[in-house]
């Protein structure tokens, strides 16, 4: 069991996985920083560079950490995952809106595009040519 030490937004986060890998790694990541999107981590290397934490760079980053904890500075966003709210998204669209793509919204961003149509961001019925 190898202990893990997160460093997010300042505060350091400890936490233990029972085999080294990547993938139990990111696990007890996503545990110790909850409702974080966008997660990215770094480990710094034997020459002091902080490097990008991927699966091609996993081994280098064990390597860095024989005997000790396994540290990474994770960093990313809270809450909402980073989607813009519907009031935005009307003003980036700037009404270019066509039935096509209210029909790609309701597959792809269901609950974005019923919160734009509930908080009157736009008029359904009106853009798809309802009246």
């Amino acid at each position: 069991m190898s202990v893990v030490k997160v460093t997010f937004e300042g505060e350091v986060r400890r936490g233990r996985v029972e085999e080294v890998t990547y993938e139990a790694l990111l696990k007890v990541v996503t545990e110790l920083v909850p409702d974080v999107h966008e997660l990215v981590l770094r480990y710094v290397d034997e020459d002091g560079d902080t490097c990008l934490l991927t699966e091609q760079t996993f081994d280098d980053f064990v390597e860095q950490c024989t005997g000790g904890p396994l540290r990474v500075t994770a960093a990313g966003h809270r809450g909402r995952g980073g989607r813009l709210c519907p009031g935005k998204i009307w003003r980036h669209l700037r009404g270019e809106v066509t039935p096509e793509l209210i029909a790609e919204l309701m597959v792809t961003h269901g609950e974005l595009a019923a919160a734009m149509v509930e908080r009157k961001a736009w008029k359904l019925d009106r853009v798809a040519g309802g009246g």
